[in-house]
């Protein structure tokens, strides 16, 4: 079999608040977990419209099946747990740098060159970031020693990686805009040294889902805001990353009618006509296209009709983001393996790195998208668990950098 030709290199990763710890020596019977503050591990599904709120709809959203509970948690076994009926199976992804020794490994020190994580979105900041400011006691917030931990050791030059905060608050509001100005204040006030400072901000806000195409003004409301992120992201050097619906730009697909929008910058921008990605990708540093689908091609084609092009003709990084959590709405949307086992997708790590590499290659797919990266949701959804076919992927000790000895960072794709 001719193998695929490789996809331009640096993945992109989600690193949720909690994830999947079976099998994996912790003794979670004396295990602590914070409250999450900011989003659940949900499915983050772009053909979803329900973004309803509360713990079941929550639980659904996730795609968490209630299985018997299972002592020890399962090291090989393609099955999922309830988080909230059987928490001895989670724990935080990083707050312990036993913890982060695993992430690293995930990103970059325990994979090949060519499958290694260049950009995390990191959750679980907006208790420490929140009002961060001159003066302000925010800097000595519980957790403010480990996020700094961990943000000099993703400079390590083991490592490498640049960090986003990622933030899903997910209303209608679009109150993730108003989180900017916390981290760009954590970066000049309680960051020791530029190596605990945050690359930049990620937003995850699907309400567009559920506003697209109509004509009461919802859909100009979440460009100003996300313009309002870019300009405060901007103002403090940092990037603004946001994540997408394949088909947000479009009203009807199967028809071929597209989402036109004329927006322009709020205070005087000019007015442009376009498809609403490509006002999202015009706005935002860097987009992820929710693409909801495990074979190549249909990861490709969704793609393509996200605006790829579009962001490769502006210079823009694009992430095609896959799942690696589990969803009860179709085993299609997600490389998780299905209890059952699921006639769509080879839901293994090689086969989730062989899509990305395929659907890059007009070999392979009818619509390349030759400058796409490979994203992936998220950390610990299966992804480096050691279920079947997710191996743990850990690797050496990482000796962080310190403030004392800011060496300067890894060169690394942008």
């Amino acid at each position: 079999m001719v193998s695929a030709q490789l996809a331009p290199q640096g993945y992109l990763m989600y690193v949720w608040n909690d994830g999947f710890f079976g099998g994996n020596g912790i003794d979670h019977s004396v295990a602590t977990k914070s409250e999450s503050v900011n989003g659940r591990n949900r499915p983050h599904n772009g053909d979803k419209n329900d973004n309803k709120g509360g713990n079941e709809n929550d639980r659904l959203r996730r795609g968490i099946r209630k299985l018997p509970p299972l002592t020890p948690c399962p090291a090989t076994h393609p099955s999922y747990v309830d988080e909230d009926a059987y928490p001895e199976c989670f724990d935080e992804n990083w707050d312990t740098h036993m913890k982060r020794k695993e992430l690293w490994g995930a990103v970059r020190t325990a994979v090949p060159p060519e499958r290694r994580v260049t950009h995390i979105l990191l959750s679980r900041v907006s208790n420490i970031v929140v009002d961060a400011g001159p003066g302000s006691s925010a800097c000595n917030a519980p957790g403010t020693e480990t996020l700094k931990a961990t943000l000099r050791e993703a400079r390590a030059p083991s490592v490498g990686v640049k960090v986003y905060a990622l933030f899903s608050i997910d209303d209608e509001a679009f109150s993730e805009a108003d989180r900017v100005p916390d981290v760009v204040a954590w970066n000049q006030y309680c960051a020791s040294c530029p190596n605990e400072k945050f690359d930049g901000v990620a937003i995850n806000n699907e309400r567009f889902s559920t506003k697209k195409c109509d004509a009461d003004g919802s859909e100009e409301f979440i460009l100003n805001r996300l313009w309002d992120a870019k300009v405060a992201a901007a103002a403090g050097d940092i990037k603004l990353h946001f994540s997408i619906g394949w088909h947000w730009g479009w009203c009807d697909v199967g028809l071929g009618i597209l989402n036109n929008i004329a927006w322009g910058p709020p205070g005087g921008g000019p007015i442009v006509t376009k498809p609403a990605n490509g006002h999202f990708i015009d706005i935002a540093d860097s987009v992820d296209v929710q693409v909801s689908w495990n074979t190549p091609s249909t990861m490709a084609t969704r793609a393509t009709k996200a605006g790829a092009a579009y962001a490769e003709m502006l210079g823009k990084p694009f992430w095609v983001l896959a799942y690696t959590n589990p969803s009860d709405d179709d085993c299609r949307f997600t490389f998780f393996p299905t209890v059952g086992g699921c006639t769509s997708g080879d839901l293994t790590m090689l086969g989730l790195w062989e899509a990305f590499d395929q659907m890059v290659d007009g070999a392979f797919v009818a619509d390349p998208v030759p400058a796409a990266r490979g994203g992936i949701h998220y950390f610990r959804g299966v992804y480096s668990t050691g279920l079947l076919g997710w191996p743990k992927l850990i690797g050496p000790t990482v000796i962080p950098f310190l403030c004392a000895d800011d060496s300067p960072l890894t060169p690394f794709p942008p």
